[in-house]
């Protein structure tokens, strides 16, 4: 239905929704439940290789990043994670073996076909330096609307202008935010934070990350805590 003005915004009411994209919303939604409701060993099969591929195609891709490394370690956790994911519509054992030779197989294609074109080797194991813990004083995601958040009509314009900066200076934008804010549970130092990003294929450094949660605090979304406590 693009373009349309009022998409995600507050003035999508619905009055000025069309029954028709409605319609076609809900048949798409429809088949595809029915599909994967219905699902077998041959679409088992099917999606499995479907993922399988596009993991090796986003993987390829991550060559050309500006961090290979950290890209294409990041597109291989995800590409394990996704051939996983098909076993919620297939626990028979014959499936997860199916499952277990497909991760297999990605293995071997990672260290045979990346690793060796990779311009640094990978990281693991790294020690991450104490840091201060932010905690989210909010259970619910941060609306991406950021003037829809709590506490945002109390702020002055620069607090504004920052909130502003970080979403739009930070490596993957509001999705890398998201994931950070996911990771304030009270255990995770802004360092580990900074860590998962990374791994998460978003290398946002300690200090982006700080000054995340700097902002949350200022409007009351989170406080901090010192480590080890």
């Amino acid at each position: 239905q693009w373009p349309d003005r009022y998409y995600h915004a507050s003035s999508d009411t619905p009055d000025r929704c069309d029954p028709a994209s409605l319609a076609h919303s809900a048949r798409a939604a429809a088949v595809y439940a029915a599909v994967l409701a219905t699902a077998g060993s041959v679409e088992h099969t099917a999606m499995l290789a479907l993922a399988a591929r596009a993991t090796r195609r986003r993987l390829y891709a991550a060559l050309d990043a500006a961090q290979p490394t950290d890209a294409a370690w990041a597109e291989v956790r995800r590409g394990h994670a996704a051939l996983l994911s098909t076993m919620r519509l297939a626990p028979a054992a014959e499936r997860a073996t199916e499952m277990l030779h497909a991760q297999e197989a990605l293995g071997d294609f990672f260290d045979s076909e990346i690793v060796p074109a990779l311009r640094e080797p990978l990281r693991s194991g790294d020690v991450v330096p104490d840091s201060p813990v932010p905690v989210r004083d909010v259970d619910a995601p941060l609306d991406t609307q950021r003037h829809l958040l709590p506490g945002w009509a109390a702020l002055d314009e620069a607090d504004r202008e920052d909130w502003r900066a970080i979403d739009h200076e930070t490596p993957g934008g509001t999705t890398a935010l998201d994931v950070a804010w996911y990771q304030a549970d009270g255990q995770q130092s802004v360092h580990a934070i900074a860590e998962t990003l990374r791994l998460e294929g978003h290398p946002v450094p300690p200090e982006g990350v700080q000054r995340f949660f700097d902002a949350a605090v200022r409007m009351g979304l989170a406080h901090w805590r010192p480590p080890h406590m």
